[in-house]
């Protein structure tokens, strides 16, 4: 604590080395505990600035990520969805030649019956 007349009472941090010897008139440096308690406030305030600023910027790139996956996942269910029209597709296609043949053979069945009818 300060016993000068200009600062009574105000109390200061010292160097360690004057506060270990006690040295009562030391040319080492000491600061204000109120300045002190300032420069850790600033201190702390900037910090928390840089943390806000990462945790938005945090927050930009989790947005932008979070849209590269849903443009992703678009794009593949597109993909998969004209896969499967392809495929049905090949199906359906194979069905109706299938179809085909046996609506043929039935005709030819039925030509062979007539055939046959009017002949015996």
């Amino acid at each position: 604590m300060s016993n000068s007349k200009p600062n009574p009472y105000r109390r200061y941090f010292r160097c360690a080395f004057a506060a270990e010897k006690r040295l009562s008139n030391d040319n080492h440096s000491y600061k204000w505990v109120d300045e002190a308690l300032l420069d850790e406030v600033k201190a702390l305030w900037f910090r928390i600035g840089r943390l806000e600023q990462g945790m938005l910027t945090g927050r930009v790139e989790e947005e932008r990520d979070a849209q590269e996956e849903k443009t992703k996942f678009e794009e593949f269910g597109l993909k998969l969805e004209t896969e499967i029209s392809a495929r049905m597709e090949d199906v359906v296609n194979e069905v109706k030649s299938e179809v085909k043949k046996a609506l043929v053979l039935v005709v030819l069945g039925f030509v062979g019956m007539v055939v046959l009818a009017k002949i015996l």
